[in-house]
């Protein structure tokens, strides 16, 4: 399939969620990438867009119990959960 150059279609908006690994099992070196490249995606998220962070080790931390759009605020909360 070729689609037409002048083609122009509504963007969808999209929700991420992304998971981070805690546990002693992931290396500290690793867990650190994984914190980094999040934080990246959120600041190349559309500003549409939502997002959510789910910790977990041996219980379950969820950034926010509704979907954040990637902006200011959001951007602090999820540094302190970086941070912990």
């Amino acid at each position: 399939l070729i689609p037409k150059s002048d083609l122009k279609l509504p963007k969808i908006r999209q929700h991420y969620t992304f998971l981070i690994d805690r546990s002693n099992s992931i290396q500290k070196e690793r867990l650190s990438s994984v914190k980094s490249a999040i934080y990246r995606a959120l600041t190349e998220m559309d500003p549409d867009d939502t997002f959510n962070i789910l910790a977990f080790d041996s219980k379950v931390e969820k950034l926010s119990p509704t979907p954040l759009a990637p902006a200011g605020d959001s951007f602090a909360l999820a540094k302190a959960m970086f941070t912990e």
